[in-house]
């Protein structure tokens, strides 16, 4: 008999291995941290037994089901053999078929393991409450710069940094997309709940300072509260190490260089068709740290100059030797 476990209980075993038995388009949108993705069906078969279970019966999806997974049982099979040093707990959308069918293969073949009690619905309420209900501790110490300013760089230098633009998968810019591939909320929550438990007994966090949105994702109220609460730290270096950051980040590859200058032809209404042509100009010929100089002295500075400006700073720094600033960050406010 499949044996079930809840989420919250779920956590109490040391060596869980979550296994998401959902389609690879379900899991790509949000898991839990750690899963391990081990579909019955891939994305175009979830959307055939979808469609039959809707438009003809629920007993020939069913079937149609199992004429898939038994084609797949020995693959399944070899991959759930992969971790049978852990204890797997299985989950779907929400602990039907999907995750009882992997779970009772996985204890046929001897594999102590769990299904995850109303499968990913389950995982999700408990992120939703965690949230909600969450009460942050540490201080923080909010980072505050100018575009290229190396504030990503700084919080890389640090255990005692919570990376929302990371979580995010996002800059926070017009640009803030360009090369990356930005998580869904539900993905950006169950991240950041994970970071922030991992964070809890801290004595003091390293953040950026960030508006409540993050290009689609919103940061939850208590957080972004909290951030207005901190300790605030100014972020300065030269603006030609500001253009190397910058180029090195948005023209690492042609398709990253296509994308930002579709993205800079929209920016006419702000700019003007007169700059806008001066920086298709520069991208054209390769001049990525012209195109960098020019949108940094016309479009970012002037956009966050006056929000950076009005803050009161505990201290500014000097990011240009990104390890001596961290260090003075380290000494300064006991970071890790």
């Amino acid at each position: 008999m499949v044996e079930k476990i809840d989420y919250a209980r779920s956590l109490d075993i040391e060596d869980a291995l979550y296994i998401d038995t959902r389609a690879p388009v379900e899991f790509e949108k949000d898991h839990v941290p750690g899963a391990v993705n081990i579909p019955i069906f891939d994305n175009e078969e979830r959307a055939l037994i979808g469609t039959m279970y809707k438009q003809v019966s629920q007993e020939l999806a069913i079937e149609k089901g199992m004429e898939i997974y038994g084609r797949k049982i020995e693959s399944i099979k070899n991959k759930l053999l992969e971790f049978n040093e852990r204890t797997p707990v299985i989950y779907c959308w929400r602990g039907g078929m999907r995750s009882k069918t992997i779970t009772g293969l996985a204890q046929s073949m001897g594999l102590g393991c769990f299904q995850l009690s109303g499968g990913y619905k389950s995982y999700r309420k408990h992120v939703r409450e965690q949230l909600e209900s969450f009460s942050l501790k540490p201080g923080l110490v909010v980072l505050h710069g100018l575009t290229g300013s190396g504030k990503t760089e700084l919080l890389k230098q640090f255990k005692d940094s919570l990376d929302l633009e990371g979580l995010a998968r996002h800059r926070s810019s017009v640009y803030g997309a360009v090369g990356l591939f930005p998580h869904t909320q539900k993905m950006f929550e169950s991240l950041l709940l994970q970071e922030l438990q991992r964070l809890s007994k801290r004595k003091n966090i390293l953040i950026e300072g960030e508006s409540r949105k993050i290009g689609n994702i919103i940061m939850p109220g208590f957080l972004f509260s909290a951030m207005k609460r901190g300790v605030n730290v100014r972020v300065g270096c030269t603006l030609r190490s500001r253009v190397k950051r910058l180029a090195s980040i948005y023209a690492d590859s042609p398709r990253d260089v296509a994308n930002v200058r579709e993205i800079t032809k929209g920016l006419e209404s702000r700019l003007g068709k007169k700059t806008v042509s001066e920086l298709l100009g520069f991208l054209d010929k390769g001049e990525t740290g012209m195109f960098m100089q020019v949108l940094l002295e016309k479009y970012y500075d002037p956009l966050y100059m006056h929000s950076i400006g009005d803050l009161a700073y505990d201290i500014s720094i000097d990011s240009d030797d990104i390890r001596a600033a961290a260090r003075i960050l380290r000494e300064r406010y006991g970071l890790d």
